[in-house]
């Protein structure tokens, strides 16, 4: 082992305790792997084409020859899209089973259990089976065999992936600049990187990473830190927070005899990307010297399991910005994920706009009505709880200003709830209550006389229904009998023979 391996810092430990670390791995990664560079990539991609017959010797050496090595990628995958070639990405990307050192640093960072984002486009991240890797290094020839098929596939690598609530998730890997499996999402050339970071959702995506995570970053060398420098620029951490110290990190391979180079690479990443330098030495290990320090840090960096308290945590920051559409989106799809967070979510809201997103992801429906909770008592006897229900609780808040097209879909709500109470024998006092609180807040005009029927619905309750009747006498009641619509006055003696004629039994 190297002489000296750095100590990790100290930010990084309280991030990981508190959920806030995030892994951001470079194409160094891979190459411990077995995957090629950005050149061995483009050749490989060239020689597909060169197979296929699309070029010829001289046309395939003179792409080859092209030094920007990305460039050459570039115009190859265009040639292949234009000419019809299917490329084997698979095979470039991964020619062999991983390397045993590549392999680990995956496992290791599988043990932090904190988020990983990659600008790789590799499966590598998402499998690391110790019994099914090979000794090897970067200058042994892959192995012809494949990598196992069982290897997960990717599940965030398109711009619409990249919401908020996707930080949320332990052991997460987001793939920034797309995945193998989808040429069409793959980052590669200059106007992809351009489109990329000017998508809206890409850069709400890299501001919330930067603002409310601790980056760790590893894997990127010379050939990578253009790259890099976009991502961390584009959200350009230094202008928000002038003379803040940093709380992202770098780990940077230097050589020993390099001592002036690194103090610039410092330098140059505190003061203009906001970025903490950690440098380890390279002299007798290489590259993959950066396995023993996450090794020799694997001990202290384990992100616990993020309590109910923590994701509430979270959630409050997307509510906090509701008027931000992938913030909301964000808060919904956390919400679907921990439905433990259902009642704490639907209490705080209270702003019409979450109404369409909420009723396209099912929070009204039917079927999350709480039943009656039935307790068998010592003596025989049964006691009977009557769950609340938030969301209709959100509909209260917002139903006095709802009009038009919101307040005709609320009341839809309302007619498919009793539909399915009435079907389904359901019973449950306090979500009828509600429902009649709601109706009664509603514009009367998207009241229908037939609408008056459900009331009869909600009354026909096995317990006691005062609180039903008084919401509907105390609201809707009144309004009626003030309007001077004809129709009003019809609704109103309608409801006066529903509150008056005796409970049912049943």
């Amino acid at each position: 082992m190297s002489k000296t391996l750095p100590t990790v810092p100290p930010q990084i430990l309280n991030a990981a305790e508190n959920n806030e670390l995030v892994i951001f791995v470079g194409a160094g990664a891979s190459k411990l792997c077995g995957s090629p560079d950005w050149r061995g990539f483009a050749d490989g991609v060239v020689g597909e084409l060169k197979k296929a017959g699309i070029l010829n010797f001289l046309e395939a050496e003179q792409l080859r020859s092209i030094p920007d090595a990305r460039r050459t990628l570039s115009v190859a995958m265009n040639l292949a899209k234009k000419n019809g070639v299917k490329i084997d990405y698979e095979t470039i990307l991964h020619p062999g089973q991983p390397w045993e050192r590549g392999a680990r640093l995956y496992e290791i960072l599988k043990e932090f259990n904190s988020i990983v984002v990659t600008t790789n486009y590799d499966k590598w991240p998402h499998k690391a089976d110790r019994e099914k890797t090979t000794k090897g290094g970067q200058d042994e020839a892959a192995l012809p065999d494949r990598p196992p098929s069982d290897y997960l596939q990717a599940k965030y690598y398109k711009s619409e992936h990249f919401l908020p609530y996707v930080l949320t998730e332990k052991g997460a890997v987001i793939h920034l600049h797309g995945a193998y499996q989808d040429e069409d999402s793959m980052i590669i050339s200059l106007r992809h990187y351009m489109r990329h970071y000017a998508d809206e959702k890409v850069i709400r995506f890299l501001n919330h990473l930067f603002t409310y995570c601790t980056v760790l970053f590893l894997g990127y060398g010379v050939a990578e830190l253009e790259i890099l420098e976009h991502i961390i620029r584009s959200n350009d951490p230094v202008g928000k927070n002038p003379g803040a110290e940093p709380r992202h990190f770098l780990l940077n391979p230097v050589r020993s005899n390099q001592v002036k180079q690194n103090e610039f690479t410092e330098s140059y990443f505190r003061d203009e990307c906001g970025i903490s330098v950690i440098n380890y030495e390279i002299d007798e290990k290489g590259y993959d010297q950066v396995v023993d320090v996450l090794e020799a840090w694997a001990p202290a960096i384990k992100a616990k399991t993020p309590s109910l308290l923590d994701y509430q945590h979270q959630l409050q920051v997307f509510i906090n910005d509701e008027s931000d559409a992938l913030n909301r989106a964000s808060a919904i799809q956390l919400v679907l994920r921990q439905p433990g967070l259902t009642p704490f979510f639907l209490n705080s809201i209270k702003d019409p706009l979450w109404f369409d997103e909420l009723e396209t992801n099912g929070f009204f429906a039917p079927t999350n009505m709480p039943a009656l909770v039935v307790t068998n008592e010592p003596d025989g006897g049964r006691l009977y709880e009557a769950p609340r229900w938030p969301a209709l609780r959100y509909l209260e808040n917002i139903a006095p200003e709802a009009r038009d097209e919101t307040a005709e879909r609320i009341m839809a709500v309302l007619r498919r709830l009793t539909a399915y109470g009435s079907s389904d024998g359901f019973d449950n006092w306090r979500i009828w209550a509600s429902c009649a609180t709601i109706m009664s807040l509603l514009p009367l005009n998207v009241i229908e006389l037939k609408d008056i029927d459900m009331i009869g619905v909600w009354l026909n309750t096995m317990f006691n229904a005062d609180l039903i009747g008084h919401n509907v006498c105390a609201g809707l009641l009144p309004r009626l009998l003030d309007s001077p619509a004809p129709a009003d006055a019809e609704k109103a003696l309608a409801l006066i023979e529903k509150i008056t004629v005796e409970k049912s039994d049943a």
